[in-house]
Parts: structure tokens; C-alpha cells; sequence
């Protein structure tokens, strides 16, 4: 009987400690594609513009680099509370003078620099949509989000 008591201690500090070692580990963010990530905007709810950038910024620095990537490209726009979707890129994989590219090394080391210039180039880069079939023959007004006839 003591035995087993003491076995069964054993077994509680065991998985205590299990629990408590892989609480501690640093797990790298899913990834929602072989380029794509998605920082939450949870942690920014109630922010301001400026303190949301700053914090999505070091967020998505932090999950590029978990990842082994560089450079990231922010695709949606940087909003307090709403989630952001980047797209990651390795050294040597893409131009780092490309306009909206964020180095992610840099923003690690705490050099963000003017939050003028964060607000500027926070801004998502447009991608080319592909233009709908037109219902009719009238002119759609087409903006980064999409055509409307």
C-alpha cells in the first residue's frame, strides 16, 4: 500500500512537471499557408491605430522568424482588434528594397522607427485582382477590395 502511494505521488509530480515544461516551450503560430500567416488582432482590441501597428508589427517579426523566413509583406490592413494577414518571404527569395516589405530582424532588435512612416507602410500592398466578367457594358469601379458594376 505504501508502495503505490508513493508510486502514485510520483506519477502526480511527473505529469506536473510535464505540464509545466510544455507550458514553458515556445511554439511557432500556425502557419494558414506555405506563405501566408495570420496575426490575431485580439491582443490590439481597444488600442490605438498607432499602438495596434506597433504590436501587429512585432507580432508578425516574431512568427516570420519562428518560422525561419525574413521578411514579411502586410496584406490586409492593420486595424485595432481585426486580425493580419502577411506573407513571409526568405533572404535572397525577394527584393528587401520592395516597397511594404518589413525586415523582420530589424523590428526584433526594437528598430520600428517614425510611426508616421509605420502608418504609411503598414498599409497593405494592393495585390492584381483578376478583373470579373462584366454583366453588362457598363464600367466597373475597381479598388484593391474588389469591382463593383
Amino acid at each position: 500500500m505504501i508502495l503505490s502511494r508513493k508510486f502514485m505521488a510520483l506519477i502526480c509530480v511527473a505529469c506536473c512537471c510535464g505540464l509545466t515544461l510544455s507550458a514553458c516551450m515556445h511554439k511557432a503560430p500556425v502557419m494558414y499557408s506555405e506563405r501566408t500567416a495570420v496575426i490575431s488582432g485580439r491582443g490590439t482590441a481597444g488600442d490605438s491605430e498607432d499602438d495596434a501597428i506597433r504590436k501587429a508589427l512585432t507580432k508578425a517579426a516574431a512568427m516570420t522568424l519562428d518560422h525561419g523566413f525574413r521578411y514579411f509583406q502586410i496584406t490586409t490592413p492593420i486595424r485595432p482588434g481585426i486580425n493580419v494577414a502577411i506573407d513571409v518571404y526568405r533572404e535572397g527569395e525577394i527584393n528587401p528594397k520592395k516597397p511594404g516589405l518589413w525586415d523582420a530582424e530589424r523590428i526584433a532588435q526594437g528598430d520600428m522607427g517614425d510611426i508616421a512612416k509605420l502608418r504609411e507602410d503598414a498599409a497593405p500592398v494592393a495585390r492584381p485582382l483578376a478583373t470579373p466578367a462584366k454583366p453588362n457594358n457598363s464600367t466597373p469601379n475597381c479598388t484593391a477590395y474588389g469591382c463593383v458594376w
